[in-house]
């Protein structure tokens, strides 16, 4: 593999920022927000929970992956030092996971008065790695924070190197290994012969990752009007009429796509209000966060009020949005504290 110096990953921070991706990474966990609470609802108020050919917590997830396989091709398809890139995906990821566990965790061990509430300590190291939401169907542990989504991204940004050389060499090759790759773990999993829930299989998620590679590669298609108005008919339709040739996870790929271009078109444009833009800006900077807590939020609250009126459920769900954009800051502000004190430089 052809590798660069380091002073590509240097350039990286230099890079144009591209706006709209804030936008659509601000959305996408708002929408995760959404769809989590409107699981646990009791009301009848529980918006952003089914379209018509399935739930859009998959289409959440897609945009998810969509947004962090562009934004990590548009930084690093110049060039990768790999020593750079895994340090610096670490920093990214387990500081902050680590301390959203730890909080959380131990609040379990004063209720439950016992260190290992969940059965066999050794399910622990699941947690470690930070794979413990994403194996959680198969093996009881004690996965606390960030979902299964986690464990898929700690995956996909192992094997990314690799994925980024084969898709320099030629990304139509890369595109058509991944889209087969996705089909065969579909009829798989609908076989039966697969435990994983498809929406989790690896092959699912590196598919939207992949999809977002490719639409940096060619970027003028985000600013196409054309496009932003198929992409639109395309959400309505996909959202609106039941289309019984599409699975479950083939229809909230193609909404999470179609919806990527919507939102990337329109965040563009709003984030050149300065005000606004720059609240959305700081909101996107939070998804990480905000993906990590948010479901203990939720269900904190709803066990201590679940209330059915719709308006009472609205207003909670105001409430929830503000609890985690709180808990979500202060755990940004812990974790870049850590990062920059004089313990952790001298660790280096």
């Amino acid at each position: 593999m052809e590798l660069q110096n380091k002073k590509s990953d240097l350039s990286n921070n230099r890079k144009e920022r591209i706006s709209g991706c804030d936008f659509v990474r601000a959305v996408s966990a708002l929408g995760i927000i959404i769809f989590h609470f409107s699981c646990h609802s009791n009301s009848t108020f529980r918006p952003l929970l089914f379209h018509k050919n399935g739930d859009y917590g998959i289409v959440f997830v897609t945009v998810f992956f969509l947004i962090s396989g562009a934004m990590l091709y548009y930084n690093y398809m110049d060039g990768i030092c790999l020593k750079d890139f895994y340090v610096k995906r670490f920093k990214s990821i387990y500081p902050m996971y680590y301390l959203a566990f730890l909080y959380y965790y131990i609040e379990n061990v004063f209720q439950t008065s016992n260190w290992f509430y969940n059965g066999n300590p050794k399910s622990l190291l699941l947690t470690l790695v930070g794979l413990d939401g994403y194996f959680s169907y198969r093996i009881n542990n004690y996965f606390l924070v960030g979902e299964w989504f986690v464990g898929a991204i700690i995956i996909i940004y192992l094997i990314f190197p690799l994925l980024l050389f084969l898709f320099n060499k030629s990304s139509k090759i890369t595109t058509i290994i991944t889209v087969v790759g996705y089909g065969i773990a579909l009829l798989l999993y609908h076989n039966g012969l697969l435990k994983i829930p498809y929406h989790q299989n690896i092959w699912v998620c590196l598919l939207s990752f992949e999809v977002g590679m490719l639409i940096l590669k060619h970027r003028s298609i985000l600013e196409s009007k054309l496009v932003f108005i198929v992409a639109i008919a395309c959400s309505i339709i996909l959202a609106g009429v039941k289309v019984p040739v599409l699975t479950e996870s083939m229809a909230g790929h193609l909404l999470g796509i179609a919806l990527f271009f919507v939102l990337f078109h329109i965040g563009d444009k709003l984030m050149s209000v300065p005000a606004l833009g720059s609240a959305i800006s700081r909101f996107g900077k939070l998804s990480y966060p905000i993906f990590l807590i948010q479901h203990q939020v939720i269900l904190k609250v709803l066990a201590f009020r679940n209330p059915v009126s719709p308006v009472y459920s609205m207003i909670t769900l105001l409430l929830v949005i503000a609890m985690i954009l709180v808990e979500a800051k202060i755990l940004d502000l812990i974790t870049t504290a850590i990062l920059k004190s004089k313990l952790f430089t001298a660790a280096r």
